[in-house]
Formats: C-alpha cells, structure tokens, sequence
C-alpha cells in the first residue's frame, strides 16, 4: 500500500498482564472527542480509504496466538486499541464473550485468525456454518457491538461466506466486513480489503500503515496447525478440493500406528498440482510428486517409519502465473511387518536351535536390518535360507562378543538362491538380515526366514 501523506508512526507502549485466562496489551489511555480524529489517508487500488485514531474505549481487536509473527501486529496495532491475544488452549469463542461482556456497547471489534470459507479458527476451535447456531448461539447473542471486522481469509467466499456473514448478522446485530480473498501480505497476493459486508459498515483498520505493509504473511487457514486431520491412515480416505490463486495450500495431517506404504494420488485435476510430505517438526519435504492431470500421472508411494506426517497439496506455479484446479486425494497406507528387533540387544530370541523355526518380516529403507539371537547346546549343522522375496537380502551370521560377521550370503529372489549352511561350535549367535545395497539405492523387501540346527 502506498501512503498519500506520511502516516503518524504510534508505537503501542504498554505492560503485559495475565486476564481470565488470556493475554491482553494494555495502552495509555488518550482522550478523544466524541467523532474519532482524523489523521492521514492513504490509497489502495486508486481507491482511497481513511485511517482514524480509534476511541480505546469502545474498540478491540483480537488476535489469534495461532497467526503467524502475531506479535508484529500486537506491536503495530493504533495507540489506544486494546489488544486481546486469543490463546490456543481455550474456545476462541469463548475468550472473546469473557472480554465483551466487560463493556456495555463496543463500536468496533476486529478478529484477526486464520479462515477458511465460512469459517474462523479461534483459540482451540472454530467458530463456523456447523456450530454458529447450535454451540455459540447465546455467545453471539450477547456481542453488544456495532461493527464486527472479520480479518481470515477467504471467509466470505462463496455461497457458504456469504451465509456465515448473514448468520452472523443475525445473532450479533451487528454490520459486518469480511473478505473473499487473501487477507495480508500483498507479495503473497494478499491485502487488507474486505470487500464483502453485511450492514454499513465502519472499515476503519486498528494497524498501522507501516504495519500492514511489512506484514509478510496470510491469513489463510492452510497451514499445519488447521491442517484437516486425516487421523490413522489405513485404508484409502478420498478428499475433494481446490488449490489456486486465492488458496494457495491445502494441508492434511495423519499418523502411521506403524511403519507402513504410503500412497497419495490426485485426480480429477484441471490444471497441474503438487503433494508434499513433511514429518511432523520438520519443514522440508521428505518426499513430493508433481501431477498433471494426464494418464501418464503415477501415485506417489513409498515407505514411512511410525509417526506423524503432514501432506501438502499445492497449485504448479510458472514464471507468470500458476495453476487454479480442483482436485481428488486419495490418501492411504499399508502396515510393513516389523516384529523382530534392530539391534543385538532388541533381538528376536530363538531359543536353542534345532527344528525348522519360521520368521516373515521387512527389511528396507526405513527398516534396514533384523537381528535374531539363538543358542547351539552342541556342535552343530546350520541351515538359514530366505525365500518370498521382492528384492535382494544379506544373511550375517555373528558370534556373541564379535562385531565381524564369521559367515554371510546374498540371496536375490530367484531360483539359483542356495540356503546358507555350514557348521558351528556350540555357543550364542546372531543371525543378522540385512537388504541389498547398490550405488544409487537399496532394496525393499518382505522376506520369509526358515533356520534349524542339526
């Protein structure tokens, strides 16, 4: 935004105290005329808007602790706003009802959260077309406030913003301003417009023009922490969406109870996306595929060790613009066996060996090696062979106390595959599993172990 006369810099000044189970910023009080001043104005899209000092006394804004650097807000809020930070451990909802009911009449109060299409994260929940007129009915009805500015982005999208806002009117009494677009950064497409209302509306802005303007994110709710929760991912779940200009990430969360296959395919695209994988703390992709919605597009699987993961969909982006589609995810996963232990000291014990005993198991890139412990009461004969396999595998042999292996053989899958035999002194072993290593990769493979002693 470009500022037609040089905008006033207030700096928020204040102590940080601890109320009702949020956290507040607390200005000096400045006293103000009945009609607020009027101190600059500036221009957005040729369109020129004013930027008042507002009376502290009837205007609030709250902003979610959930919203990315929160604190550059807090810190750039108007002298004389009061600054309420919506913590996440409580109903958003909730917070807000607590610090309005402290006042008889609030001219305006902002909200500042991640949105969605009729819908604000708030606290440890959202405030959306679901519940707004079963579980925060009374809430709404007890907003005594004359102007409610809604800051997420794309709540008033669509039919289903436009419904939220009516609802929302209805409850509250109040005029309300929301956006259909991306609330923020302008370099992320984003701006400080809302442009869809019910009712006449007071847009004032509770911000700073400095900043807004150095804000360096959106308001969307496309982000890990309202990623939508796939839960344990087993079986194939199927999502439909869409990714584009004014929605630029969708996130999905799941867990793996166990190492497993996982597989993620998009379809039904009318442009080009994107899937990420990420491990949860982690903000570099592990793995991702790019799909263009053309026959010759292949489902992005591979192997995950237990754990929780998020998958990001995306638009395909080019020097000049960049793709807007809906899309089909199917997402689903495959438990890989691991029952035996990958160490010496976590090795499946056979006992003493004799018999025919019979293992199945997967060894591979995020399950490298098996261990299995055995005894010989007496000089031996031994007999260890793998079959069913997908690819090569390696069977060690080691003595107890000795870390080189006293004998070892490769088995490839296929018929000229001979078991690995030979004789032992009596004592305590380690048969040790192991997939088969080239230059560029390694092998990934179930494995059937057959083992006697004679």
């Amino acid at each position: 935004m470009k500022s037609a006369y040089p905008i006033n810099n207030h700096k928020l000044v204040g102590n940080w105290e601890q109320e009702v189970g949020f956290w507040k910023v607390s200005a000096p009080l400045q006293l103000f005329n009945s009609e607020p001043e009027l101190r600059t104005s500036f221009s957005t899209n040729n369109n020129s808007r004013k930027l008042w000092e507002i009376n502290p006394i009837t205007d609030i804004v709250f902003i979610d602790s959930q919203v990315e650097d929160y604190e550059s807000l807090v810190n750039g809020a108007l002298s004389g706003v009061k600054v309420v930070i919506l913590n996440s451990i409580e109903d958003g909802v909730e917070q807000i009802t607590k610090v309005i009911g402290k006042y008889l009449h609030l001219s305006s109060v902002h909200i500042v959260s991640h949105g969605r299409p009729g819908c604000l994260f708030l606290g440890n929940g959202q405030l959306s077309l679901d519940n707004i007129n079963n579980s925060y009915t009374s809430d709404l009805e007890g907003w005594s406030v004359s102007n409610l500015l809604l800051y997420g982005c794309n709540v008033a999208a669509g039919d289903g913003g436009r419904e939220f806002l009516e609802r929302l009117h209805g409850l509250t009494g109040a005029n309300i301003a929301a956006t259909a677009g991306l609330t923020g950064s302008l370099a992320l497409g984003g701006d400080w417009e809302l442009e869809v209302n019910a009712g006449n509306v007071d847009l004032r802005l509770p911000f700073r023009e400095d900043a807004i303007a150095t804000y360096s994110h959106v308001l969307s709710d496309n982000t890990k922490d309202t990623a939508k929760s796939m839960g344990n991912l087993g079986p194939i779940q199927i999502f439909e969406d869409w990714v584009g200009s004014s929605d630029r990430d969708d996130y999905y969360q799941f867990n793996l109870l166990e190492n497993s296959i996982v597989k993620f395919n998009l379809s039904g695209l009318e442009g080009g996306a994107y899937i990420y994988i990420y491990e949860e703390g982690n903000n570099k992709a592990i793995r991702s595929r790019q799909f263009s919605g053309s026959d010759k597009d292949k489902p992005l699987e591979f192997n995950l060790k237990a754990g929780t993961y998020y998958a990001r969909t995306s638009p395909l982006y080019s020097y000049y613009s960049q793709s807007n589609t809906s899309y089909i995810l199917e997402a689903s996963a495959t438990e890989i066996p691991d029952r035996v232990g990958n160490t010496k000291e976590t090795a499946k014990d056979l006992g003493s060996l004799n018999q025919t005993q019979t293992f199945t198991d997967w060894i591979g890139d995020i399950d490298t090696q098996d261990y299995y412990k055995f005894e010989l009461p007496e000089n031996s004969i031994v007999n260890f062979n793998l079959a069913e396999l997908e690819g090569g595998a390696n069977i060690e042999i080691y003595k107890e106390g000795n870390h080189r292996a006293i004998r070892s053989q490769k088995f490839s899958g296929n018929d000229k595959d001979k078991p690995l035999n030979f004789n032992l002194n009596a004592g305590t072993y380690y048969a040790r599993i192991s997939p088969l290593y080239s230059y560029y990769s390694q092998s990934n493979t179930s494995y059937i172990l057959e083992a006697s002693a004679t």
